[in-house]
């Protein structure tokens, strides 16, 4: 028996003790006691049993602070000033195989079967008195510890707005803006994997309009969590770049007796506007986003890689390479509808590069990283997938992003689970004649570009665990293996076809 059991119960039999044994001793006294002792008698009695029930109400308040809810799939503590706290966590477990393409294989260990914990963490989310909450998260996947979303925000009691601070996704894709517990496949799609749109260090404040169906979201971001670190430079000099285009950066320095303090660190902003109102009998999404970047003053320079639709390899058959650049700037646009059992999503995005020319001239410490070209490069990327509930569902979404879906029929009450049969066709183009002509072959940017086909299958058996078994034919032209794969083909490297094909499967749970 708990304590508190036991405290309701040693109230009750005193209680009841006391009840039984006052009148008995008021009856045998009431021979000999006066009317005056005896309404004095009474009184004691009110005053005791008054005593008791206010002992009694401080047990039954004690308990109910005490005792967790659920929420979600974990207990979660809360009282009557405002504080709540849960512990939340998810594990993903990935399988697969990555074929490696032919006619040539490329020598490499990096591909055909392997498994991997794409994600272990652990956490913990709740709120303060006075509109204050939190979220941490730290992922434990493949024995480092990395860290998720570490987050406060401050929303105001009646206003429109929330004010976020920490480490999180700067304003970016529908995509990325969503849990990976929700997402259609088991990885999001080439636009977030090739631009790196990776958390940063920030703050942000989001305005959302009352009916929730308009916001607009901006905020300013430093680098990576460990990546915010001033450079102190004891003297400037100056790089004089004479490269030819098309070949890596080289440096030669001249001292000068200035001294200076410069500051390495890259920055970026971010803004994003999201419509989505109920209508035509379903949910419409429509956004657009735009992100300004600079990169850090020691590493100016950036390559742009995907894979093929699998983090169970780091093999990747596209990539532009490092480009000598201070910066660059992404612009997307993204729509969703969402009716029954069905939903379609699609999102575009397109780079520019602001890249260094041959014969630049650069103060210290700036560092050039990757090759000069003498325009600025520019990238497309994009997606279209289209999903289905077998089981009759429809696809969560809340506060303008995808959400949990609710499963109808889960195994834990007897039924089936939920099934999800989801298509997609990503594309992505790395490859850029940055002024490249008959005379100047080596203006080509061969990134390569990477058409995927996939196919998934989604099933819930309850609310908080997926398994998802799912194949993408990746057809790539050109890119840095081209000529390997392809070596008798008398077309440009830049122009070779091949294809490989991934098999995966992902086990999750989360709470």
């Amino acid at each position: 028996m708990t304590t508190t059991k036991w405290g309701f119960a040693l109230l009750a039999a005193t209680a009841m003790t006391t009840m039984v044994s006052a009148p008995l001793h008021a009856q045998t006294a009431e021979a000999t006691a006066s009317p005056e002792e005896a309404a004095a008698q009474l009184e004691f009695l009110k005053a005791q049993v008054d005593a008791l029930q206010a002992q009694l109400d401080a047990v039954k308040k004690s308990a109910g602070i005490n005792t967790p809810s659920w929420s979600g799939g974990m207990p979660q503590l809360s009282n009557s000033d405002g504080y709540k706290f849960k512990v939340s966590g998810e594990l993903q477990f990935d399988a697969g195989q990555v074929g490696n393409p032919g006619p040539n294989k490329i020598v490499t260990n990096n591909l055909g079967y392997n498994a991997r914990s794409r994600r272990l963490l652990i956490g913990a989310s709740g709120a303060l008195p006075g509109d204050f909450s939190y979220n941490f998260q730290f992922n434990l996947a493949e024995g480092v510890v990395d860290y998720e979303d570490l987050i406060f925000e401050y929303a105001p009691h009646k206003t429109p707005f929330t004010f976020t601070v920490g480490y999180f996704y700067p304003f970016s894709s529908m995509e990325n803006m969503m849990s990976n517990r929700f997402t259609s496949f088991t990885e999001r799609a080439q636009l977030n994997d090739a631009t790196g749109n990776g958390r940063r260090l920030g703050l942000a404040a989001t305005y959302a309009d009352k009916a929730g169906d308009f916001r607009i979201q901006v905020g300013a971001f430093g680098e990576g969590i460990n990546g915010n670190t001033a450079l102190t430079y004891t003297g400037t000099s100056t790089s004089v770049l004479n490269a030819p285009a098309g070949t890596v950066a080289t440096t030669t320095t001249v001292a000068t007796n200035n001294n200076g303090l410069y500051d390495r660190t890259g920055y970026q902003f971010s803004a994003r506007t999201v419509y989505s109102p109920q209508i035509w009998g379903g949910q419409l999404h429509l956004g657009a986003s735009a992100q300004y970047r600079r990169f850090r003053q020691d590493a100016q320079g950036i390559q742009y890689r995907a894979r093929p639709f699998t983090q169970t390899t780091d093999q990747r058959f596209v990539g532009t390479g490092n480009i000598a650049s201070k910066g660059d700037q992404i612009y997307g646009i993204e729509a969703m509808f969402i009716e029954g059992p069905f939903h379609a999503a699609g999102e575009a995005q397109y780079v520019n590069v602001d890249g260094y020319r041959p014969g630049t001239v650069v103060v210290s410490p700036k560092v050039l990283s990757g090759t000069l070209y003498p325009q600025d490069a520019h990238f497309i990327t994009g997606y279209g997938e289209a999903g289905f509930w077998l089981t009759g569902e429809t696809r969560g979404y809340k506060n303008g992003k995808v959400d949990r879906t609710k499963i109808l029929n889960p195994v834990s009450a007897g039924g089936l689970g939920g099934v999800q049969i989801v298509g997609r066709v990503d594309y992505l183009d790395l490859t850029d004649a940055v002024g490249n002509t008959a005379a100047n072959s080596l203006g080509l940017i061969n990134g390569g570009k990477q058409i995927g086909y996939l196919g998934a299958i989604n099933y819930w058996p309850i609310d908080y665990v997926r398994f998802t078994a799912e194949y993408a034919r990746a057809e790539v032209t050109g890119g840095s293996f081209a000529a390997t794969v392809v070596p008798t083909s008398t077309a440009n490297p830049s122009q070779r076809k091949y294809g490989t094909d991934t098999f995966l499967f992902r086990a999750q749970i989360d709470f």
